[in-house]
């Protein structure tokens, strides 16, 4: 998985990456003297909201010098009718297996 490849590679050069949290809220500091060239942290509020390493709803304070945000994409297979066989995750994604087959015999996703 691609992926996974890339995550393993980031988490090693030092970067932390938090699965399952929404940022709660955010300030960036201004920098007051531009010849200083030292930027004060970015500060974070993270809520996780499950699939991470957290408990739901707890809240974690984080300062970096750079915040990337990714955000997943939401499954759009409501009004596909859908046959019952097939089944659905609590985000509305197709349940398929390793080989990409659905719940439902001969029936790839």
């Amino acid at each position: 998985d691609v992926a996974a490849v890339l995550v393993a590679a980031l988490i090693r050069s030092g970067i932390k990456i938090q699965k399952g949290a929404q940022v709660k809220s955010f300030s960036v500091p201004k920098v007051e003297d531009e010849g200083v060239g030292i930027r004060p942290p970015i500060k974070l509020e993270l809520e996780a909201k499950g699939g991470g390493p957290l408990p739901k709803g707890a809240i974690e304070e984080l300062r970096c010098d750079v915040y990337l945000a990714a955000v997943g994409r939401e499954p759009n297979t409501r009004g596909l009718n859908l046959p019952e066989s097939i089944q659905i995750d609590e985000y509305g994604g197709i349940l398929v297996s390793t080989d990409m087959q659905t719940t439902a015999p001969n029936v790839y996703a």
